[in-house]
């Protein structure tokens, strides 16, 4: 998420949504955005970011995917970022084309894009809210509008919650969420984390991952995985529990043609090839090292506390 800036709507300054549009191996960036992005990359070293978003993409599009074969069929996707396919409801509409989404973004630079989310099978629907993940009630206003509140409702925040300070209430925002969903539904959460165990350098440069965000763009608040875990409130974790995104059903392949041609595609010759082998994988330096980010899906248990 961002507040409207000319100077990012005009690429003199870079854009959260577009420097994750170039880690993903997108085409909607600017070269401040490669820039930036290759200046967070060096002071880093440690941190594949290429790899990192990948695998961070694969969690939300595996777990839209388990929910779509559990019986769920609507879905609310907030901090969506510019559209690539597979989207959310592409995949799980491949399970269920009846599939109704609803996208939220407040970035004018996804606004920009957002009308490539909106197809759709003939049997499903899809939406595109203008909305700040800050007024939770709000979105969930506009999302009743393709969405029946009453029934279960796969949620998705991901790679969104640390770019929300802690004096704006994270925890408020996501439990005044939690609590207007049904019994049954889901809450996946993935999130950039510092890692304060780790002994110094590597410490350092999962640090710098918030330095240099703020630095650059005046967002990025990183939090401990202790702390993201505290944002699924009482709802239990589905297995594996919260882990890093990585490990987060692995085993389950999910195709993206995307990643597969992005290697060739990109413009820096000096960029990491192959960061992401199918189905998963470890980054190419082979190093045993914790994810940048950790995500879960938890459920919300129908009254007497079962799951739905």
């Amino acid at each position: 998420m961002s507040v409207f800036d000319e100077d990012v709507l005009t690429g003199a300054k870079p854009s959260v949504a577009r420097v994750y549009d170039f880690f993903l191996g997108g085409k909607d960036n600017y070269p401040v955005d490669r820039e930036f992005a290759h200046r967070l990359a060096a002071a880093c070293p440690a941190i594949d970011f290429w790899a990192e978003v990948r695998w961070n993409r694969l969690l939300m599009l595996r777990a839209a995917r388990f929910a779509a074969r559990d019986g769920i069929d609507q879905f609310i996707d907030i901090g969506t970022g510019i559209p690539l396919t597979p989207n959310l409801h592409e995949v799980a509409q491949q399970v269920n084309p009846g599939v109704r989404a609803v996208y939220v973004d407040n970035d004018p630079v996804v606004l920009a894009h957002a009308r490539a989310l909106l197809p759709s099978t003939p049997q499903g629907a899809t939406a595109y809210i203008d909305a700040d993940l800050r007024d939770p009630q709000e979105i969930l206003r506009q999302a009743a509008a393709t969405l029946d509140l009453d029934r279960p409702i796969a949620l998705s925040l991901v790679a969104v919650l640390h770019f929300v300070r802690d004096d704006e209430g994270p925890y408020e925002i996501v439990a005044a969420l939690r609590d207007a969903l049904a019994p049954g539904s889901r809450l996946v959460i993935t999130h950039a984390v510092k890692r304060p165990d780790l002994p110094d350098p590597l410490r350092k440069d999962y640090e710098q991952v918030g330095i240099q965000y703020q630095a650059a763009m005046s967002t990025g608040t990183l939090r401990t995985p202790e702390q993201v875990g505290n944002l699924f409130g009482d709802w239990p974790l589905l297995d594996p529990g919260q882990v890093d995104v990585p490990a987060w059903r692995s085993e389950e392949h999910i195709d993206v043609p995307l990643w597969r041609d992005a290697d060739e595609a990109r413009q820096d010759p000096n960029a990491p090839r192959n960061v992401v082998p199918f189905p998963g994988g470890t980054t190419g330096s082979g190093q045993e090292l914790p994810s940048l980010f950790v995500g879960g899906v938890a459920y919300k248990p129908a009254p007497g506390g079962t799951a739905a």
